[in-house]
């Protein structure tokens, strides 16, 4: 059984791997990638929406001072509103976080777009996305103890702070005798939080920084009875990011520090000894990472997004290790986890790297090219550098090759393809053919 996107056509072995959405007329499946750009094109046309309604309605009530004009600029302002609570949202998650000693790894606003900007503060990443509608807070428990109540108490409050902002909105409109353009102001303001706080608490589940995340009423009536397996599941979840970080950036030793920890607390748990295989990884420890990698793929039957994953890391590993006797399982790996989640930007650079290794130049450029334009960190993008200046050398371009292997060093110095690709483009200039 396989999914496939009813926009662009894209399939995926994986039978639930694409966002259902129904209509009255039909239902239909996205792939996450034209989900996301369905959003986006949707929150431009609403910003774009509120910019002209604010234009009109103050342009109008400022010539004209007619009610039409004045509820324009109402709607305009209540949109506005809208967008500016998002900090304000996501900060009320984030402070009570770290109040009641959580874990706090980020706080994005935005659920869609590019990343524009990125600041740490307090070990946390604030990110900015191109279209700031919408947010998400990344939280995790540093330990199980009193876990239900201090998670219920990060995600109430939020709704808390709404609430808070219409009680004093209401306390101020009262006490104060406003004209027309102020009583408007504030009734906008009160709406929108009304607004927000309805959506926020009603349970559902909604797309915020690349996934489906629930929202704020479905985690409150989840808190209370959340089971023991899923409290050290969500610890688990900690540790793994705690490695995962470490390993962006770049202390390999650190995050293999976390990975024991988590061992010892949780060694059946696959989350944990995945990351224990992106630690040796980072190691380089690759005829490692590659075996535990395999035993992960050989525990369970059902093809799932870990499965996938797993192929990839087994392909990678293979690459790494620059031995071309393992070329063909990391092309059948690699083929595997693409077609089972190739919108990917990871999956794709893998699959063309394989396809390099092997000699399919002409077929990789192209998911090289489409991943390079979607990885937005660093190291990754100086990862898929390589792999095109590799690319480019063995197809004779030395003008290419040189430009992204100098565009790979100065993202990444450390970036462990870099040599592989001043390799493909010295094996060139010797007239080596493969």
């Amino acid at each position: 059984m396989t999914s496939k996107c009813t926009s662009c056509g894209l399939e995926s072995t994986l039978e639930d791997a694409f966002q259902q959405a129904h209509s009255s007329q039909c239902r239909a499946a996205y792939c996450p990638t034209c989900l996301a750009d369905w959003q986006a094109q949707q929150q431009k046309a609403r910003l774009g929406s509120m910019a002209i309604l604010l234009a009109v309605g103050v342009a109008g009530y400022l010539l004209t001072g007619n009610s039409i004009a004045l509820l324009a600029l109402a709607i305009g302002l209540v949109m506005l509103f809208d967008v500016l609570l998002i900090p304000f949202h996501e900060l009320a998650h984030a402070v009570t976080a770290l109040i009641v000693r959580m874990r706090l790894f980020n706080v994005c606003i935005g659920s869609v777009g590019r990343i524009a900007w990125v600041i740490r503060v307090f070990g946390c990443d604030i990110v900015l996305r191109t279209i700031p509608a919408g947010g998400s807070t990344l939280i995790a428990p540093r330990s199980t103890r009193w876990f239900r109540l201090r998670n219920f108490a990060v995600v109430l409050a939020a709704p808390l702070l709404h609430i808070g902002l219409i009680g004093i909105s209401l306390v101020a409109w009262q006490r104060n005798h406003w004209g027309t353009l102020a009583t408007t102001v504030t009734w906008a303001f009160i709406l929108s939080n009304f607004l927000t706080l309805a959506l926020s608490v009603w349970p559902r589940k909604c797309w915020a920084d690349g996934r489906m995340i629930a929202n704020d009423g479905l985690l409150l009536l989840q808190a209370p009875i959340l089971s023991r397996r899923a409290i050290e599941a969500s610890h688990a979840q900690c540790i793994l990011m705690e490695a995962l970080e470490c390993l962006e950036r770049n202390q390999p030793d650190e995050a293999r520090r976390w990975i024991e920890t988590g061992l010892a607390t949780y060694p059946d748990d696959p989350s944990i000894r995945y990351g224990q295989g992106m630690v040796l990884l980072g190691l380089r420890q690759y005829a490692q990472a590659r075996e535990l990698f395999l035993e992960l793929l050989s525990e369970g039957d059902e093809p799932s997004e870990l499965h996938a994953v797993c192929h990839n890391n087994i392909a990678w590993a293979d690459l790494l290790a620059n031995k071309p006797e393992l070329y063909a399982e990391a092309d059948e790996c690699s083929k595997k986890a693409y077609d089972a989640l190739p919108w990917l930007p990871n999956i794709k650079s893998t699959r063309g790297i394989a396809l390099v290794a092997i000699g399919r130049q002409n077929e990789a450029l192209p998911l090289l090219g489409k991943a390079f334009e979607q990885f937005e960190s660093k190291c990754d993008r100086a990862l898929n550098a390589c792999c095109l200046a590799a690319v480019f050398a063995r197809r004779g371009d030395a003008e290419q090759a040189q430009k992204y292997t100098a565009q790979a060093r100065g993202l990444d110095p450390e970036c462990p393809l870099v040599a592989w690709a001043e390799q493909s483009m010295g094996e060139f200039a010797a007239g080596i053919t493969r």
